[in-house]
């Protein structure tokens, strides 16, 4: 089990950095000019200057498709984040129209599926504590919007999934937001959402802290879909791992079974 769990913790940092390739996500204010990105803000003020005193020519909305024309001019600072101003195309009204924006408005990452995008952003630093927030857009309109705690820090990378409701009854998408470091000794997964259509859920997270093959420690949602004996219910799997070099370890695992009606998980029992 010893070198079971030094193995994981190799496969958590190569993970990491591969979902981070693998759906084209971008480590935190990381920013490339002749590049899409998307507005993530809405209404955001679009200047004809990269600073707060520049004329405001127009507004965009959140989905707005955007081409990253230049970085330019110095950092501003909001809300703890500080990210540069860039200079940005694009089309409005049939019109392709170009000014600056605060790139701390830009989306992190976005999905489009089954009529929707859904979007990813940043929205505050507090501290060393990271808020992220998932919007749901169609058509220009902002549908709903769930901010949230993150457990990521400075340098982690930022994946993002939405997939289809993987059999619980009720819920149209199931929305995965990745964060993850490339190294063992941090938190590593994902913040879940429920999507019914309507109204965004946070549902909690699927991650795991390994610690030099000698600690592991996290949860595990395991869906129908996944498993066709849970009939329509979710599986919570919380394990913790201790071992050291010469054998010795200890295992805990508890597993309970939940039920989503409509609103929340709703507790059933443990196996």
């Amino acid at each position: 089990m010893y070198r079971t769990l030094t193995l994981l913790c190799l496969i958590f940092s190569l993970g990491t950095t591969l979902s981070a390739q693998d759906i084209e996500t971008h480590e935190y204010f990381q920013i490339e000019t002749n590049k899409t990105a998307y507005a993530f803000g809405d209404n955001i003020n679009v200047r004809d200057a990269p600073n707060t005193t520049g004329k405001v020519v127009t507004q965009i909305k959140a989905g707005t498709i955007l081409k990253i024309l230049d970085v330019a001019g110095d950092k501003l600072a909001l809300k703890g984040i500080e990210v540069p101003w860039v200079k940005v195309q694009f089309l409005q009204n049939g019109k392709s129209q170009q000014g600056y924006i605060w790139s701390g408005l830009l989306a992190l990452d976005r999905v489009a599926r089954d009529g929707f995008e859904f979007l990813l952003g940043l929205t505050r630093i507090e501290g060393e504590v990271y808020y992220q927030e998932v919007r749901v857009i169609k058509e220009g309109a902002l549908l709903a919007s769930k901010e949230y705690k993150s457990f990521a820090e400075e340098g982690f990378y930022v994946g993002f999934e939405v997939t289809d409701n993987k059999g619980v009854i009720g819920v149209k998408n199931i929305i995965k937001v990745h964060n993850g470091y490339g190294a063992c000794g941090y938190w590593s997964g994902y913040s879940l959402f429920f999507w019914d259509n309507k109204q965004l859920f946070f549902i909690g997270n699927d991650y795991g802290l390994v610690d030099g093959g000698e600690f592991y420690k996290g949860t595990e949602y395991i869906f129908p879909a996944d498993d066709k004996e849970l009939d329509g219910k979710i599986k919570k799997k919380d394990t913790h791992f201790v071992a050291d070099p010469v054998g010795n370890s200890e295992e805990r695992i508890i597993s309970t079974i939940w039920v989503w009606d409509g609103k929340q998980l709703v507790h059933k029992k443990e196996e």
